[in-house]
Formats: C-alpha cells, structure tokens, sequence
C-alpha cells in the first residue's frame, strides 16, 4: 500500500515517515481504529517542518476524530515502549491521538518547535516527557493516571500548556529544569 489514499493505507505509522520524506505542510492522517504498537515511531531531523508554531508549516500527525468510534488510540504492548519519539527536529505537531499504557506517550528530546493539540495519555509513566526540548506547546489535551507525570520538562527550554487537564498523575506538571506557562488548565 502507498498510503497516499485512504483506499491504500499503511499498516503502521512509521511506514509512512520511512516511506516518505515529510516536508513543511505534510499531513500524516491517521485513521479511526486502536493500533497495538511494538515500536516506535520516530520522527527525526529528515521529516521536520519550519522552526515555527505555524501549523500550516509544521508536519503534522492527524488522528481521528471520529471519538463516536474511538477515535485513534494507540495501545502499548509493551508497558517500556513509547508510540511517539520527537527525536532532534523541529517543527511537528501531534493532533488528535490517544494513548494508553505506554512508558511516555510522547517522548519529545533535543527538539523545538513541537506542538500536541487533542492528545489523551493515562496509565503510562508520563503523558508527554520533553528534554533538551524548547518551545513545546501542549493544548487541548488531558493526561490523567499517569504513575509519575502528566507532562515532564527535563533540562529544557520553554513550555507551554493550555487548557489542559492534568488529573490523577503523580505530579500534574513536572518542571526539573526550564520555564513553563499554564493557563486554563487543571
């Protein structure tokens, strides 16, 4: 499958970054269903969009939003793995994605301009771990059970979060080092 229709998919997303050589603007979409992960998809220096918050520039990892039918969840098979690595680039942006039982469901290091808009993570370590990471934007999302931290910014930059809900983790936010924003959130 090519994974440029919907009617030709690709069986994982990591097929579709190794297939392709994402630029600013790309869209991966995602479709509704529950993907049981056993590796990472890792998102690196080849596949970045611009050094921007800009959606339109960045690329872009779409999930479903058909919630009526679940939507995009992603499940660990593996309780240590992580379905998300932002690993040293810049400019991409996870939308709509929902994440359960994985060690981080998004691990973001040595990366800027990073954005999660609609993400959901429980019952892993931590929702969202960022290091060595700046201008990190988490909105409109909900990281709830987690065994350490909803969100956790390690020797970092800047981070800010927005309406989000932050429930029942061992810490809401977990700041070792760096500045952080959070407004309209709980």
């Amino acid at each position: 499958n090519t994974g440029l229709l919907p009617s030709s998919p690709k069986r994982w997303v990591m097929e579709a970054v190794d297939s392709y050589d994402l630029e600013p603007g790309d869209i991966v979409y995602i479709d509704t269903g529950h993907y049981y992960f056993e590796t990472a998809t890792v998102v690196g220096d080849l596949d970045a969009g611009e050094a921007s918050q800009d959606g339109s520039v960045q690329v872009t990892f779409q999930g479903s939003t058909n919630v009526a039918y679940g939507g995009s969840l992603f499940v660990a098979s593996d309780p240590e793995l992580t379905p998300f690595v932002i690993s040293n680039t810049y400019g991409v942006r996870l939308r709509n994605l929902d994440i359960s039982g994985a060690a981080n469901g998004v691990k973001v290091q040595g990366s800027v301009f990073i954005a999660g808009d609609w993400l959901s993570a429980r019952g892993g370590s931590n929702g969202v771990l960022a290091t060595a990471s700046s201008n990190i934007v988490v909105q409109h999302s909900a990281f709830v059970g987690n065994y350490e931290a909803g969100v956790r910014f390690s020797h970092a930059g800047t981070l800010s979060i927005g309406s989000c809900v932050l429930w029942s983790n061992k810490y809401g936010l977990r700041l070792d080092q760096g500045r952080a924003s959070v407004q309209n959130s709980i």
